[in-house]
């Protein structure tokens, strides 16, 4: 269930996208909803390259990164690959629903966004 305030935990963080995936583009061009500093891929045929826009780095910068101050939202579909990155997150400080998500809140919170509009409703869930 959907109990965590995703506008609030996004406030006045730096978002880091995981993945410089078609799911990504597809964000880019129809949603984006939010700034999206950089990307971390593991491929390093994408890192140092742009992807709609957005800076592809090695997932090694997060090391770099304050945990308090960024957000990560993953951008990969596959659940084995999700799974390998939330275990690097986690070992970088990294806690799902608290600052790293799956590219499905954001889309689902625009979602709902978008379905409020149009029927004046929330959705209970």
């Amino acid at each position: 269930s959907m109990t965590f305030d995703l506008p609030n935990k996004l406030k006045n963080k730096k978002i880091i996208a995981w993945g410089a995936s078609k799911l990504l583009e597809f964000y880019r061009q129809n949603l984006n909803t939010y700034d999206i500093a950089y990307a971390v891929d593991s491929n390093t045929e994408l890192q140092g390259k742009r992807v709609s826009g957005i800076e592809v780095k090695s997932p090694q910068e997060l090391r770099n990164e304050d945990m308090s101050e960024i957000v990560v939202v993953i951008f990969v579909v596959s659940n084995v690959s999700i799974q390998e990155i939330l275990k690097v997150m986690n070992s970088f400080g990294g806690l799902l629903h608290h600052n790293v998500f799956l590219y499905s809140d954001l889309f689902y919170e625009s979602f709902c966004g978008k379905f409020e509009n149009i029927f004046n409703r929330k959705i209970k869930i």
